[in-house]
C-alpha cells in the first residue's frame, strides 16, 4: 500500500443546529468541529507547554494547581468540556466513538478500569488518600482522545498531525534556547531534568521521521525544516542527560529503522549525527561515565551509578510487598515502609512499570495492563505500512520496554497520556480512512 495520499472531506456533518437537539445554541456542524479542534490543540499546547511537576527549582504550571477533592484546574477543565463534546455526539444520535481500534482494546480497557474500582475499594479499606492520582491521567488521556476523535475527519487528520508535531518542536527549540542562553539545570546541566517533557520529544522525534519518510508531497521548504525540527526534539533528549530517555529515542529510533527499510542509511545517519552532537558538547570522560553507568550498575567509583542501587532496593521493595499480597497489592492510595531502600523509609511506587501496576492494581491489573499493550502492539504492527501508525509504533514500543527495567510509570503524567490519546485519535482515523478506500 503506498502512502502517497489524495484524500477529500468525507465526513460533513451538516448545517442543522444545535438548537434543534439541546437547545443551547445555534452553530453549524462544521464549525463546531473547526471550533473542538482549534480548543483541542490549544489545550495540548498549554499542556505541553506546562510542568506538571515541581522541577529542579520547586515549581510547576498553575494550570496543575490543586483546587478541591483531589483534581487541579486542568483536571476540572477537561471534565467539563469533554463531558460537553460527548453530549453534544451522543445528541446526535452517535454512541461509537472510536472506530478501526475499538474492537482491539475494548476489552483489555473494561478489565483494567475493573481492577481500578477494586484497587479503590481495597485502598479506602486501608485507609489510603487520593484515589484519583494513580488513574486520573489515564481517564483525562482516554476522555480527551475520544473528544478528539469525535471531531477528527479524513479530510485534515495529516494537517492536524503536522500541527501537533510543530508544536511539540517549537517547545523543544524554545528549551534548547533558554538552556543555551541561562544554561542548564541540575543534576547533569542539561536544558531540562521533566521526564514527560522529554518522553514528549520523543514523540515528536517519531511522528517527525513517520512524516517526513512517508508523506513524498511535501514542499521543498517542509523537506528542509522537518528534519531540523526532528534534530531539537532528539537534542533536547540526548543533551538533558538522563539514561531513561536515551533508551526511549535509541528504541523509537531502531524500530523506525526496522520500519523503513529503504531509508535505514538516512535514520542511522541522522542518530550518527546526534551523537556527534553529543560528543562535541560534553567532556568526553563524562559521556563515557553516563553511559557505563548504565551497563555496570553497581561501579561505585562512577558517581554516575550512584543512584543505580537505590533502584534495585526500589525494585526489591516492591517485589516484597507483592510477595505479601498477590493478588490485590497494596491497593490506592497507600504507601508502604521500605525495608531495602536505605533513601526513603517509605514508598508510594516503584520504578518498574509491571512491578508498579501490580503493586497498585493488584494482579487483575497488571494482566489488563499487559494484554492492552500486546493488544495495541498487535494493531499497529497489522497497519504498520501507514504514516501515523509507524509514527506511534515505535514510540509506544519506546515508552513500553524501558519500563520493563528501571524507568517510571509513565502513565501516572497527563502530558503524556493526553499527547496519546490525541495520537490514538489520529491513527484511527488514518486506519478506518484507508479502509474505506481501498
Amino acid at each position: 500500500m503506498g502512502t502517497h495520499l489524495h484524500y477529500t472531506h468525507r465526513e460533513g456533518l451538516g448545517a442543522q443546529s444545535l438548537s434543534r437537539r439541546l437547545g443551547i445554541f445555534s452553530i453549524s456542524g462544521i464549525t463546531l468541529k473547526s471550533l473542538a479542534l482549534v480548543f483541542s490543540l490549544v489545550l495540548l499546547g498549554s499542556v505541553v507547554y506546562s510542568r506538571e511537576f515541581p522541577g529542579p527549582d520547586g515549581t510547576a504550571s498553575l494550570i496543575y494547581s490543586h483546587l478541591a477533592f483531589g483534581f487541579r484546574w486542568i483536571d476540572v477543565v477537561l471534565l467539563i468540556s469533554s463531558s460537553f463534546a460527548l453530549l453534544i455526539h451522543m445528541s446526535r444520535g452517535r454512541l461509537r466513538v472510536w472506530g478501526a481500534i475499538r474492537k482491539w482494546i475494548l476489552a483489555p480497557i473494561f478489565w483494567f478500569w475493573v481492577s481500578v474500582s477494586i484497587a479503590m475499594l481495597y485502598g479506602f479499606t486501608l485507609g489510603g488518600e487520593n484515589m484519583f492520582y494513580e488513574w486520573r491521567a489515564i481517564a483525562l488521556g482516554l476522555l480527551m482522545g475520544s473528544v478528539f476523535r469525535i471531531f477528527l475527519s479524513s479530510g485534515h487528520f495529516y494537517r492536524v498531525a503536522y500541527s501537533i508535531f510543530i508544536l511539540i518542536s517549537l517547545h523543544s527549540l524554545l528549551l534548547l534556547g533558554r538552556w543555551a542562553w541561562f544554561g542548564g539545570v541540575p543534576p547533569f546541566n542539561g536544558p531540562t531534568f521533566d521526564g514527560p517533557t522529554l518522553s514528549n520529544a520523543v514523540a515528536g522525534v517519531s511522528l517527525g521521521v513517520a512524516i517526513f519518510l512517508g508523506k513524498r508531497n511535501q514542499k521543498r521548504l517542509w523537506r528542509l525544516t522537518i528534519p531540523f525540527l526532528i534534530a531539537s526534539n532528539a537534542a533536547l533528549v540526548l543533551l538533558a542527560w538522563r539514561r531513561t530517555y536515551w533508551m526511549e529515542l535509541l528504541i523509537t529510533i531502531g524500530v523506525l529503522t526496522i520500519l523503513y527499510n529503504r531509508n535505514r542509511l538516512r535514520i542511522i545517519g541522522f542518530a550518527t549525527i546526534s551523537v556527534v552532537v553529543i560528543l562535541l558538547t560534553f567532556p568526553k570522560e563524562a559521556i563515557w561515565a553516563r553511559v557505563m553507568s548504565a551497563v555496570n550498575l553497581f561501579d561505585e567509583t562512577n558517581p554516575y551509578s550512584s543512584t543505580n542501587i537505590g533502584h534495585v532496593e526500589d525494585v526489591l521493595d516492591a517485589m516484597l510487598q507483592i510477595q505479601r499480597s498477590p493478588i490485590l497489592g497494596i491497593g490506592l492510595g497507600t504507601t508502604y515502609e521500605t525495608i531495602y531502600t536505605r533513601w526513603k523509609t517509605e514508598s508510594w511506587g516503584v520504578h518498574n512499570g509491571p512491578l508498579h501496576v501490580w503493586l497498585r492494581f493488584g494482579l487483575l491489573g497488571l494482566l489488563a495492563y499487559l494484554w492492552f499493550h500486546w493488544r495495541v502492539i498487535s494493531f499497529l504492527w497489522s497497519h504498520r505500512q501507514l504514516v501515523l501508525t509507524r509514527g506511534l509504533l515505535a514510540y509506544w514500543l519506546g515508552i513500553f520496554i524501558p519500563t520493563l527495567f528501571f524507568s517510571p510509570w509513565p502513565y501516572g503524567a497527563l502530558q503524556n497520556t493526553l499527547l496519546l490519546g490525541v495520537l490514538f485519535a489520529l491513527v484511527d482515523v488514518e486506519v478506518t480512512y484507508w479502509r474505506r478506500i481501498i
